[in-house]
């Protein structure tokens, strides 16, 4: 690499990029998007838990 002549590169990065994935979607996230009131309603409820629980640990230090 040219512009960073100081560092020393073990190998130069030339062509196309090998891209993984694009398989099929897994099945929850599938299950997911047909019910997403559901699925948005318990990550509401999952984040409030956390918030809760952060509170209360900080509460107790």
């Amino acid at each position: 690499m040219e512009n960073f002549p100081h560092l020393q590169f073990l190998q130069k990065v030339s062509g196309k990029p090998r891209l993984h994935g694009g398989g099929t979607p897994h099945p929850l996230s599938k299950e997911n998007k047909l019910n997403n009131l559901r699925h948005s309603r318990n990550l509401l409820n999952k984040t409030t838990q956390l918030k809760t629980d952060w509170n209360n640990q900080l509460s107790v230090r």
